[in-house]
């Protein structure tokens, strides 16, 4: 059995994330508030290359990625992960975004959308309404 943060039993399966992110403070924050949250983070790697070989090995609940990344897009990314890892969800976590660019990525398969500009419990918040763990 586990504890909750707070320190109370659950039975429940742990949430694991895989987290792209290539600027290191957003990410070193964003790893640190998944921690404080419960959350297991299996991997914070840095391009979509990595991010792609991250997810393929650890099969993450959730994979939560930056879109503009050092060597591509993270919607490319998610059109991937979407197609060849269908039950790993996406939530794309980006900077400013058009409209476009949203449906674009909701059509590449992010699950959802949330923008860097909002609260950080935001995308904590969308990764526990997408995730629901399943016994590995």
């Amino acid at each position: 059995m586990r504890e909750t943060p707070n320190g109370v039993p659950t039975s429940r399966p742990r949430l694991t994330v895989v987290l792209v992110e290539d600027h290191a403070g957003v990410r070193e924050q964003l790893v640190a508030l998944m921690q404080d949250e419960g959350i297991d983070v299996l991997a914070a790697v840095t391009t979509v290359h990595a991010g792609y070989a991250a997810v393929a090995a650890n099969h993450p609940d959730v994979a939560v990625l930056d879109n503009r990344l050092p060597d591509g897009l993270g919607i490319d990314l998610c059109r991937t992960l979407t197609a060849e890892l269908p039950e790993v969800r996406v939530v794309l976590h980006a900077g400013a975004m058009t409209a476009d660019e949203e449906r674009a990525a909701v059509g590449a398969g992010a699950a959802a959308v949330v923008q860097k500009s909002v609260r950080a419990d935001a995308l904590i918040h969308a990764v526990r309404a997408l995730a629901t763990p399943v016994a590995r």
